[in-house]
């Protein structure tokens, strides 16, 4: 009996430090995903980061977090491949997320898709939920959807984003010239 029990042991310390490994590798895999997108390495990132997703599924793990982030770039490198549908799903099921940085990020990612297919009214939807999420987003959704404006002649709603774009400008600038 207890050469039974020390293999069970045995057999269940090496499923953990699989489990482990398997969580480690998804996150050193979702990183090389990162850099590849950068580096417009297509092929490369998509490949990582369906590694990425399916190691942190055979990990055993409930990273919800990683799992989003996994998620979110898996978007952004379906999106730039011109899989638009497939991240557009992806994005809309991230934007309810817990995580306010995923959440943000995904109003961010699904207002700039409808934006680059002139889907205005939808582009501006989004950019106002990503306005009120965080000062670099609110300064980013303003321009943009000024911008919209100056394309759609809607001066009404330009005027009334303006002033946050000028004051977050002011206050970089204050920023960067101390």
């Amino acid at each position: 009996i207890n050469s039974i029990s020390i293999e069970l042991y045995s057999l269940a310390n090496e499923i953990f430090l699989n489990e482990k490994m398997f969580l480690s590798i998804a996150q050193d895999k979702y990183q090389m995903a990162s850099i590849y997108n950068k580096m417009n390495e297509d092929s490369l990132a998509l490949s990582s980061i369906m590694e990425a997703d399916s190691l942190l599924t055979l990990s055993g793990r409930d990273d919800s977090r990683l799992r989003e982030r996994i998620a979110s770039t898996r978007a952004m490198i379906l999106y730039n491949i011109g899989r638009q549908d497939e991240a557009r799903g992806i994005i809309i099921s991230l934007i309810n997320s817990s995580d306010d940085k995923t959440s943000m990020m995904s109003c961010g990612m699904l207002a700039d898709i409808y934006y680059n297919e002139g889907q205005y009214d939808s582009a501006i939807y989004y950019y106002e939920r990503y306005f009120s999420m965080h000062k670099f987003s609110r300064m980013d959704a303003a321009r943009r959807i000024i911008e919209i404006c100056n394309i759609t002649g809607d001066s009404e709603k330009a005027a009334q984003y303006a002033p946050y774009l000028a004051e977050d400008t002011a206050d970089e600038i204050a920023l960067t010239s101390v």
